[in-house]
């Protein structure tokens, strides 16, 4: 999988160009000060711009048709292009143009000084999970190898929806899996748990994950898989919205992805079902 430059857009200024050194001088973030940060002496050795970019491009060539593998998705089923900027901001799985990309910043691989580069660091709800939470380590290729496997957890979750897979058993659950949500609750933590225990885990000491023998993972309620919402999975062709799929019900409210609700911003039951009598609707 080519990792594609991050070309100048509205959304951010200017990456760095790839194969030469980034450039941290226009980044948005006053709280960085980036030229003192990669002035700070490290003992540990740090990885080079083009060897981030050749691990990244290993990884995912590597994790995709594993990921088919584990959730028996289709042999077609992709990633999308994959970006990468150099800003500190988060890596991200987002919706563009029908495929869910991949965007990494691997920037606090050359400039974090060496406490902070030890840890490969994963959200507090379950950073000291014994299987997904983060790792006790000084190899960048962990972190990459982590990095790559969360955010390809995040493309998958958000794909079964409208992906054909012997795990759907109807409405919102997948057997395995539980019952379909966003965000980094019971759902995704279980696809991130099967990605981590085949790509990343076999890598790393047992010890060196979270803290040993502690399991945060949040279990998903068993009432929730009882009467499953017709809205999940049901795809709009809007005129003016573009692309939306239903992907999560709560009470009288429906997240959406795809189009302009791709950042799962609420909007009422009743609205997302006139915007379905407007569009041309499939299932």
């Amino acid at each position: 999988m080519k990792v594609d430059l991050l070309k100048k857009s509205n959304e951010y200024d200017d990456g760095a160009l790839f194969g030469k050194k980034p450039d941290f001088s226009r980044d948005r973030r006053p709280c960085y000060d980036f030229p003192a940060m990669l002035a700070v002496p490290k003992a540990i050795p740090r990885p080079s711009v083009s060897e981030i970019i050749a691990e990244t491009e290993a990884a995912i060539t590597e994790f995709v048709p594993i990921a088919r593998r584990l959730f028996l998705l289709h042999e077609d089923w992709n990633v999308g292009p994959t970006h990468m900027h150099w800003k500190l901001w988060e890596s991200s799985c987002r919706y563009i143009e029908g495929k869910y990309c991949l965007w990494f910043d691997f920037a606090r691989l050359i400039c974090f000084d060496d406490d902070d580069f030890s840890v490969s660091p994963e959200y507090g709800i379950y950073r000291n999970d014994c299987v997904i939470g983060q790792i006790a380590t000084t190899d960048w290729r962990i972190h990459i190898r982590r990095t790559v496997a969360h955010e390809l957890a995040h493309a998958v979750q958000c794909s079964l929806p409208t992906t054909t897979t012997p795990l759907h058993q109807g409405g919102q659950y997948y057997e395995g899996l539980g019952v379909f949500n966003t965000g980094h609750g019971p759902f995704f933590q279980e696809i991130y748990a099967r990605l981590r225990k085949e790509l990343v885990n076999p890598f790393v000491s047992a010890d060196s994950i979270g803290k040993p023998g502690a399991r945060t993972r949040i279990k998903t309620p068993p009432d929730l898989n009882e009467v499953p919402h017709p809205l999940i999975g049901k795809v709009i062709n809007h005129p003016k919205h573009g692309r939306l799929v239903a992907v999560m019900v709560k009470k009288s409210e429906v997240h959406t992805t795809g189009g302009l609700r791709e950042d799962l911003t609420p909007i009422p039951i009743r609205r997302f079902e006139k915007l379905c009598a407007e569009s041309a609707v499939s299932t």
